[in-house]
Parts: structure tokens; C-alpha cells; sequence
């Protein structure tokens, strides 16, 4: 998993924060642990985003991640 640089960290932690309040603590767990780095949180993340039906956040978290 690439190195992301401090405001795209800031981002993705700022984005688990609100998963974690809006959707489900343990995604938004994932997604934080996925900003320091985390391959399999990130993966599982993006799966479970899947399995509750939201794949527009799932898409985002993808486009945050992986580069185009």
C-alpha cells in the first residue's frame, strides 16, 4: 500500500470518524486503520461498505486510496 502524504491521511481519518459516528464503529475502525497504512483493514472496509449496501462510500474510499 502506497504512503500517503498528511492531508490525504487527514482525510481518510476525518472520513473513518464519521463512518465510525454515522454508520458503524468497527468500518470506521477499518478505515482509520487503512490510513496509517493498513492494507487488510482497507480491503475489509471496502467489503463491508459492500455488504451494508453503500456503494457510492465504498467507490469514495476506493478513489481516496488507490491512485488513478
Amino acid at each position: 500500500m502506497r504512503k500517503f502524504t498528511l492531508p490525504e491521511m487527514t482525510r481518510l481519518i476525518l472520513l473513518g470518524d464519521r463512518m465510525r459516528r454515522e454508520i458503524d464503529t468497527d468500518l470506521g475502525n477499518l478505515v482509520i486503520k487503512a490510513a496509517e497504512g493498513d492494507e487488510s483493514a482497507f480491503v475489509a472496509a471496502v467489503d463491508k461498505l459492500y455488504e451494508l449496501g453503500r456503494d457510492a462510500q465504498a467507490d469514495q474510499l476506493k478513489r481516496l486510496v488507490v491512485p488513478a
